[in-house]
């Protein structure tokens, strides 16, 4: 990759997602009822986000989704909107429950592709993927609840970005720069929660990131002939900060706190780069 590509991607895949996302999430704060806004801000901000940087990109001819990369974008609003719906008032956690697992059956639906010769076959992926994606937000969700301080995005933001860079060199530079775009997004919220005198509710984000990011990293895996296994496990890389709530971890605070935050992400991520760079960076090779 060269510097002026390098640099169209920052610009169309990190740099305008980011200020859309920071621009929705303002937006939603001024706008909105307080008690709303909480509920769907983070979420909202992040999907449209991706929305806006998917729709700028050069390569998005239609809105019309013809292949099923392409309903990503989409169903990230979507789950924006279901997640928000799902921490009102009084919506019980059966209820919440139920909306999640309806969701994620119907995203895998439409992001597992329906090719003869998928193997594992069709009806076996579809289910994999929605239970992956229930079991990822099941066990994000409780996350930002438990975690000192405002780094909890930045944590998604590196995921995201490492299963871009990822993707650009093991599948294709297609694939990373549309996977780059969560990055970006993420990174807006980011900036955001910085920018604002409250704490954010970042259970609402939970949702759209295991949809969207769990998306991508399911078409590098997929999409080329010999499946690329090690990048269903990017995504996972967050789950790690739950050693961050476990004794004598769950003491430290400020710097320090963050500093084994980063630590607890950066290690799943740089194992499952060992793996994929082990492969010897042949697209389409076996790991």
């Amino acid at each position: 990759m060269n510097v002026q590509t390098a640099i169209d991607i920052g610009l169309r895949c990190g740099l305008i997602p980011a200020a859309a996302a920071l621009a929705v999430f303002l937006a939603v704060g001024w706008l909105w009822a307080p008690d709303v806004a909480r509920r769907y801000r983070a979420g909202i901000a992040f999907a449209f986000g991706v929305f806006i940087g998917f729709v700028l990109l050069p390569e998005t001819k239609t809105l019309a989704p013809a292949q099923f990369w392409e309903w990503l974008p989409h169903l990230g609003v979507l789950a924006a909107f279901v997640a928000g719906v799902t921490r009102a008032a009084g919506v019980t956690r059966g209820e919440r429950w139920t909306a999640v697992y309806l969701f994620s059956a119907v995203a895998a639906w439409l992001i597992v592709p329906q090719w003869q010769e998928l193997m594992p076959p069709w009806p076996v992926q579809w289910v994999c993927l929605a239970v992956g994606m229930i079991v990822l937000t099941a066990l994000l969700m409780p996350l930002p609840q438990r975690l000192p301080g405002r780094a909890f995005p930045w944590w998604l933001v590196l995921t995201a970005a490492t299963t871009s860079v990822l993707m650009m060199e093991q599948v294709s530079e297609t694939f990373g720069r549309l996977a780059a775009l969560p990055a970006g997004a993420l990174a807006g919220c980011g900036i955001a929660t910085l920018l604002s005198k409250e704490l954010v509710d970042w259970r609402s984000l939970v949702l759209p990131f295991a949809t969207v990011v769990g998306g991508y990293a399911f078409t590098g895996y997929v999409y080329p002939t010999t499946p690329v296994r090690p990048m269903l496990l990017l995504p996972l890389a967050p789950l790690a900060l739950w050693m961050c709530t476990l004794e004598p971890l769950a003491r430290l605070a400020g710097v320090r706190a963050v500093a084994f935050q980063a630590i607890c992400v950066l290690t799943p991520l740089l194992i499952v780069a060992a793996l994929l760079f082990a492969r010897g960076g042949a697209v389409g090779a076996d790991w």
